[in-house]
């Protein structure tokens, strides 16, 4: 019986290991659709709907544009996290309120990873290319809304 258990256990945590591999991975979609394959694959519409396709049923044209705006994942959870991630980045978005003039201090959300916690971080002159926030409270109030825990895995992919 403890062998039996023993073993159940190992193969648990071999299983939670590949999981966890397979979350740190996505977004890394190196699969390339191709129609000349039968492969099954899943698309994002504009609604942030996913949909199950066959790419022998598109053209090869209809596919690179899919996949050049990273709308064609090869299995149904990358799509939906794709999606989940696209919601936080425009919430994040949509709530950021601050202006780069280089002379005002800009809030950001930041995470550490020795820490593991996302905390507001400030600068003044360098344009990161990210949302910034007029205030700590205005970016709290970010970290707040969405949560903590969608923040890591979504925005920051942890």
């Amino acid at each position: 019986m403890f062998n039996e258990l023993s073993s159940k256990i190992e193969q648990l945590e071999k299983e939670i290991t590949k999981l966890k591999k397979e979350i740190k991975n996505q977004g890394n979609n190196n699969w390339y659709p191709n129609n000349n394959k039968n492969e099954s694959a899943y698309i994002i519409y504009g609604t942030g709907s996913v949909h199950y396709i066959e790419t022998n049923d598109f053209s090869q044209e209809y596919l690179d544009a899919i996949y050049t705006m990273n709308n064609i994942f090869k299995t149904r959870e990358e799509a939906e996290f794709e999606v989940e991630r696209r919601k936080v980045i425009i919430e994040i978005e949509r709530m950021a309120d601050g202006v780069m003039d280089g002379h005002t201090l800009c809030c950001i959300l930041s995470y550490n990873p020795s820490s593991h916690n996302i905390f507001v971080d400030f600068y003044y002159c360098i344009n990161y290319g990210i949302p910034i926030f007029s205030s700590r409270k205005k970016a709290q109030e970010c970290i707040d809304t969405i949560g903590e825990e969608r923040l890591k895995k979504y925005y920051f992919r942890v």
